[in-house]
């Protein structure tokens, strides 16, 4: 496992939604399309990232009024307190990137994978 830097490309929560079947994933990808997450690569198709409060409540505040249909501040707010909140063993939950929503192409992160 490496950390790589790897941009987010969801674009709406209809892109992402039939390649991504949880719908908080869905909506975590589309909240953060465009942001660089520090994510835990094992491999060009298995990676995934952790969120912080700040990331989430940030991209919200930035999220477009028309898009606010499929994402309310309900939605947020379970994000947060689902995937931030540090759980006994002082973890918090991870987040799955699909590679067909990260900017780098598979052979790119297998090239960064070599060199890192």
């Amino acid at each position: 496992m490496k950390k790589l830097k790897l941009k987010i490309k969801a674009g709406s929560v209809r892109s992402a939604h039939g390649v991504v079947s949880n719908e908080t994933v869905q909506r975590i990808l589309t909240l953060l399309d465009g942001a660089v997450v520090e994510a835990n690569v094992y491999s060009s198709t298995n990676m995934c990232f952790s969120i912080t409060e700040k990331m989430i409540r940030h991209a919200w505040n930035n999220f477009g009024d028309s898009d606010r249909y499929w994402i309310n501040e309900g939605h947020v707010e379970s994000i947060i307190e689902r995937f931030t909140v540090v759980n006994e063993y002082g973890n918090t939950l991870s987040c799955t990137l699909p590679n067909l929503h990260c900017e780098s192409t598979p052979a790119e992160i297998d090239k960064m994978l070599e060199t890192a």
